[in-house]
């Protein structure tokens, strides 16, 4: 794998943990990794809400009230949707901490195929980095990127956090995580219990993983 690193000048998003921008060459051709800027947040906002859309599907097509599922989600204003999430988002990067971050990731073309979220979590002593999402557009799903990106945010984190936390199904099995040194919260702790608070964690338990980072400062 060929790989340029490049110390980023972008000022929109993280303040105190600037990612540097990685170009590198794989099997699915060039693929850029850097922090968003103001132009990614409305192709950011396309893939969450894409990924919203499919789980409202999953979770509601295909049970008792899915004809009345069906006709809500032909209600839904998607125009309001994507506004509110790039408000969002927007709002992540203006926390006062600094420390929120938007990693995407680019193919030869420049078009966004995949992003990951960090910010602080509230409520809770410790300073603990949250890795809300990272999705993939469908085409790279089967690729490594993902776990690519969960490692870079995750590097990003060091120094700036004590712990990470995640719960993202969408790149793979929970073996990856734990490749990168992540274990199950209890269910019954209470930053779980902030967490699927704080996160509307309001579908099918997937696991909050934590890794600790305290000894990396």
């Amino acid at each position: 794998m060929q790989i340029n690193n490049i110390q980023s000048t972008n000022t929109f998003t993280s303040r105190n943990n600037p990612i540097p921008t990685e170009t590198f060459i794989s099997a699915l051709g060039k693929i850029t990794m850097s922090e968003a800027s103001t132009d990614d947040i409305t192709p950011v906002a396309k893939l969450i809400r894409a990924q919203e859309m499919k789980g409202f599907k999953i979770r509601n097509f295909y049970g008792p009230n899915a004809a009345e599922s069906k006709e809500f989600y032909k209600q839904i204003n998607k125009y309001q949707w994507l506004k509110d999430i790039k408000h969002y988002l927007t709002k992540l990067l203006e926390k006062p901490d600094g420390n929120s971050s938007i990693l995407v990731a680019k193919n030869g073309d420049g078009k966004v195929i995949g992003y990951a979220t960090m910010e602080s979590m509230d409520g809770v002593t410790d300073k603990v980095g949250v890795i809300e999402n990272i999705y993939l557009d469908y085409k790279y799903t089967k690729s490594n990127l993902g776990h690519y990106l969960l490692n870079k945010i995750t590097q990003s984190a060091q120094g700036q956090f004590s712990d990470v936390v995640t719960k993202s199904p969408y790149i793979g099995g929970h073996h990856i995580y734990h490749e990168l040194g992540f274990n199950y919260l209890p269910t019954k702790c209470k930053a779980v219990q902030i967490l699927n608070t704080q996160y509307n964690d309001d579908f099918e338990y997937q696991g909050w993983m934590r890794k600790n980072l305290n000894y990396y400062l």
